[in-house]
């Protein structure tokens, strides 16, 4: 297998993702679209103070008795409530995924 991927690739695998994220979403029922922006920001910044409260207990050697599952959790949560935000304003990641991953090969290749 070859490991050099582009950023083409990486969207494409990405996409795959969503189409499959929608799928489950619809066979277990799940509302496609939340009406309260507000709701979604919300959620996000709880799982962001999450996140940051497992990295600060990691960090000082005192790990919450949960770690790495809830960290993993309210990482993947962030990801889902990310995806609700940018499908609320019909936005599509792919430009800016694009620009960003190859940003990031210019700023931090080694």
């Amino acid at each position: 297998m070859n490991k050099n991927k582009s950023a083409r690739e990486v969207i494409w695998a990405f996409n795959k993702f969503l189409e499959a994220y929608n799928i489950f979403r619809k066979n277990n029922g799940l509302k496609s679209r939340i009406k309260n922006v507000h709701e979604i920001i919300t959620a996000m910044t709880d799982k962001h103070g999450r996140i940051c409260r497992y990295i600060k207990h990691q960090e000082r050697k005192d790990p919450k008795p949960d770690w790495p599952n809830g960290m993993t959790m309210a990482a993947s949560g962030y990801i889902v409530y990310l995806i609700m935000l940018l499908n609320y304003y019909g936005i599509d990641i792919q430009d800016g995924m694009d620009k960003e991953l190859n940003e990031a090969v210019k700023q931090h290749k080694k």
